[in-house]
């Protein structure tokens, strides 16, 4: 079964990611967007779940080449991150059409690797007309904390009805403004034992996507262009996380004799991602919905670090409890776990279109995919939940390069009211991995400097 998107369909959203955009016009398509914060990845599934250890992704295939939609992801309960797979390499305004293969049809037509069904990408060609077109696409979003857990505001810390400051738990005395020891500061100050609403409308910020592209398209039916340059801006709700994607597209069909033809795309994409979060128990929510409901925020982001240390110019980590594995404060987390992406990806391919003979044809293609990725981490701080490993950089670097060389030699011929079409071809895949990675070891004095 086949099933086609064009391009008026895709725009209707105004969406910024190609996977945003399918969402919901393809029968038997599923697209689940994660909660990972700004350039999160999305789950494609194509007919269905069909194995076990999450392998359901479909083939992609952009004009006619292999476009690896592999996603860079780590997380799990305790910690990792999680960044877009390639698919958000692709611009939406690029594209044509996208068709959605299923069963027997994917399979005959790229073997086992469509075992979970085809994504076929069309992107624009450029002009026919001989004049020169110049096309604007801007979008804008916001995104806001819109739905929250529902939490009790009646009791602060403690347990049984009676303040505690060494539990974790808010099942304390009521709330009513009564004076507690502060945690900062158990000895000598005192605090409001008063509730902290909202504390993740608080606490996270308001982010959103500022999308901008302009095209240039030119040239006759027998040699169009089409020059695409788009810039994105993702502002994630965590405070210093965001996103930046910038993309220069270049496609071209030159018409060298009344027999050859000579097809041209080169695709180049740069992703900047800033902070990324740490997801499930590690998170920046899970501190936030696990501590005593008399816990400020103000008072969080004022002490996020010793202040008995800061006398000294030391910078570590402060909380309410522990700190340790399952308390965190989340404001020296902001601090602390400081991080970087860069992703720098060329796609593309050169064709030669041969015309034999009116009858007999033959194209040769070279596609290419190559992604080059550096990644490092900066822990700046002392910190007693890692004391043997902060304050510490680490770095590391992975690159993937697939090419794919193909021909089609293809005979039709008509007789009458027969047609008879006959063809061959061939495909060589080269698939090559490399990765390096180091980290500093423990850094004296980092944060101070």
């Amino acid at each position: 079964a086949v099933q086609d998107v064009k391009s008026d369909e895709l725009a209707k959203v105004g969406s910024t990611t190609l996977t945003d955009a399918l969402q919901g016009k393809v029968a038997g398509l599923t697209i689940s967007d994660s909660s990972t914060g700004a350039g999160g990845s999305s789950k494609v599934v194509l007919r269905g779940n069909s194995s076990l250890v999450g392998n359901d992704a479909p083939l992609w295939v952009v004009d006619g080449v292999p476009y690896d939609t592999g996603v860079d992801t780590q997380n799990m309960q305790w910690g990792g991150m999680d960044r877009a797979g390639g698919a958000f390499d692709l611009n939406p305004e690029d594209i044509e059409s996208v068709s959605v293969l299923k069963g027997p049809t994917a399979a005959a037509l790229y073997g086992s690797s469509a075992g979970n069904g085809v994504i076929m990408v069309t992107t624009k060609k450029g002009g026919k007309n001989g004049q020169l077109g110049v096309t604007y696409s801007g979008k804008f979003t916001v995104s806001k904390v819109a739905y929250t857990l529902d939490e009790q505001n009646t009791y602060g810390q403690g347990i049984n009805g009676v303040f505690s400051s060494e539990s974790d738990l808010s099942w304390g005395p009521k709330m009513t403004g009564q004076s507690i020891p502060a945690w900062w500061d158990k000895t000598a100050q005192t605090t409001s034992d008063l509730v902290q609403k909202d504390v993740m409308k608080n606490f996270y910020r308001d982010g959103g996507v500022q999308s901008n592209s302009v095209s240039f398209q030119g040239g006759d039916k027998d040699n169009p262009f089409r020059i695409t340059l788009s810039n994105d801006y993702t502002k994630g709700n965590v405070k210093y996380n965001s996103v930046t994607k910038t993309g220069f597209d270049f496609v071209g069909s030159f018409k060298m004799n009344k027999f050859m033809t000579f097809d041209l795309k080169a695709d180049y994409t740069n992703t900047k991602g800033l902070n990324r979060q740490e997801l499930g128990s590690y998170s920046t929510a899970y501190y936030l919905y696990t501590m005593p409901r008399n816990i400020q925020l103000k008072d969080l982001s004022n002490y996020k670090f010793n202040p008995t240390d800061l006398i000294s110019g030391d910078y570590e980590h402060f909380n309410w409890y522990g700190p340790d594995a399952t308390h965190q404060n989340p404001y020296f987390i902001m601090e602390q776990w400081k991080n970087k992406d860069v992703k720098n990806r060329l796609f593309g391919y050169a064709a030669l279109n041969i015309a034999i003979t009116p009858d007999l044809k033959l194209k040769v293609k070279q596609g290419m995919d190559i992604a080059d990725t550096q990644y490092r981490y900066i822990y700046p701080y002392n910190d007693p939940v890692f004391t043997a490993d902060y304050p510490e950089s680490e770095m590391s670097k992975y690159t993937s390069k697939e090419m794919n060389s193909e021909f089609l030699l293809s005979y039709n011929k008509t007789f009458g009211d027969f047609q008879i079409g006959v063809s061959a071809g061939g495909n060589r895949m080269y698939n090559k991995i490399e990765g390096l990675w180091g980290k500093s070891g423990k850094i004296p004095v980092f944060g101070a400097h």
